[in-house]
């Protein structure tokens, strides 16, 4: 992981990296690789609210042309369990469907 943080910083290029905590509290042993992580460009990530989604969902629909309302979107970010009351939704298979 050093060589290669090495390499890609030497021909300008970048590497993105995600941990479930700071490059300090991790637990690396190579000591120069650690100060290397902690130099970069740390940002924490946190989980977008139903509502930032749903504009998140609107707002790539439209950079490809498309208008989704947010009924459309409402299902599209609704858990798959939770639509088997939608009448459109099949909730059975009989055997013979597979054959």
């Amino acid at each position: 992981m050093f060589h290669l943080f090495n390499r890609l910083r030497d021909s300008g290029r970048r590497l993105l990296l995600a941990a479930s905590s700071s490059p300090r509290e991790l637990p690396i042993k190579l000591a120069d690789l650690k100060s290397r992580l902690t130099l970069a460009l740390i940002f924490q990530m946190r989980g977008m609210s139903d509502e930032d989604k749903l504009r998140a969902l609107q707002l790539r629909a439209s950079r490809r042309g498309l208008h989704l309302t947010d009924e459309v979107g409402h299902f599209i970010l609704t858990p798959t369990a939770s639509r088997t009351s939608c009448p459109y939704w099949p909730t059975a298979f009989s055997n013979a469907a597979w054959r």
